[in-house]
């Protein structure tokens, strides 16, 4: 009796660590799956090119950036009185400034949000080249 008992102790780390093991096993697998279902927008991009992408990006933003500040702050001045053909004039001026700065303001956000993406990728790579802290992320992230 006092054998079977011992062995059925003995067994009793074994199986916890198959268990863990299998536990593992599922977690990693799960977030492999997740990770390669969602296609990435540059993943067929090599480093050298998405460096040389963020960096023209980067100069586009701060070219557009100040471009939109300028426009910014040239801010219509209101004037009372006058023709009524003049205020539809300043009126219609001040409405085309607002649209241009409006529009440079979207360009500006959609190149800050490739700029993001970009970025994000890069990092990405970064740590996949660290393989086991990539591996040990993906096995242990629930």
């Amino acid at each position: 009796m006092d054998r079977k008992r011992v062995s059925g102790i003995s067994m009793l780390p074994v199986v916890l660590l198959l268990g863990l093991v299998a536990a593992g096993g599922y977690n990693y697998h799960r977030n492999w799956k997740a990770e390669t279902s969602i296609p990435r927008p540059y993943e067929t991009y090599s480093q050298a090119d998405l460096e040389a992408l963020l960096a023209a990006y980067e100069a586009e933003n701060a070219m557009v950036e100040r471009k939109y500040e300028k426009a910014r702050g040239k801010l219509g001045q209101g004037r009372e009185g006058g023709m009524l053909g003049e205020n539809i004039a300043a009126f219609e001026a001040a409405q085309r400034h607002s649209s241009a700065s409006r529009g440079l303001g979207v360009k500006l956000s959609m190149q800050q949000t490739a700029t993001g993406e970009l970025a994000a990728e890069i990092e990405r790579r970064k740590g996949e080249a660290d393989a086991l802290q990539f591996h040990l992320k993906r096995l242990l992230t629930i």
